[in-house]
């Protein structure tokens, strides 16, 4: 997620979505397709880079034949609006992995061990998810800032995320280890905003 579904938005991006709307997860922005397509994305181009692999570490494998994108070759089709590339088993693959995903988000239990494992997680390099680390913030915080700040288009107070033509329920529950790790989270934010 840090390295390629976190790439479909830039980190600026990121950063303000996070903020203005905390104490909502990474996975209330990013949808199932959006997934699928990153999935798909690897397993089309995973012959090529392994190859890539192959021949930096053992120069003997540059005479090789050189390996194709599995999904997608491009050659011999002329691009034209609306019509993709793909061939039939790369659009099977989205489709198939874009419907698994979908009832993962469907389902309160699975969606709950999705969102809690993300919270928990931390990668090597903390750093990496700043960009689309839930920013957790006491309700009455939030209200006190909605009230002072100025008046905002229209298009700004839309909401992001899910809507009823997705047929998403994305519902969750946090459990003891994640709502712990918050609950510290929120004590070093009130010595930060003290300090």
């Amino acid at each position: 997620m840090c390295t390629y579904a976190q790439r479909i938005t830039p980190d600026a991006t990121w950063n303000t979505k996070m903020t203005n709307k905390s104490n909502r997860p990474f996975f209330c922005y990013v949808t199932p397709s959006d997934i699928a397509y990153i999935l798909s994305l690897i397993k089309n181009r995973k012959d090529m880079w392994d190859q890539t692999k192959r021949i930096q570490e053992n120069p003997e494998a540059r005479h090789e034949k050189r390996a194709k994108p599995l999904f997608s070759t491009g050659e011999g089709k002329r691009r034209e609006s609306g019509k993709t590339v793909w061939n039939n088993d790369g659009l099977e693959f989205f489709y198939t992995a874009e419907r698994n995903w979908m009832e993962v988000y469907n389902s309160k239990e699975q969606f709950s061990a999705l969102v809690n494992g993300w919270e928990i997680w931390e990668p090597n390099n903390k750093t990496r998810k700043d960009p689309i680390r839930t920013k957790w913030r006491r309700e009455e915080q939030d209200n006190n800032k909605k009230s002072g700040e100025e008046k905002r288009p229209w298009w700004e107070n839309e909401e992001q995320g899910y809507a009823s033509d997705l047929e998403l329920n994305a519902e969750y529950d946090l459990d003891k280890i994640t709502c712990d790790k918050v609950v510290q989270e929120l004590g070093e934010y009130e010595e930060e905003e003290a300090g």
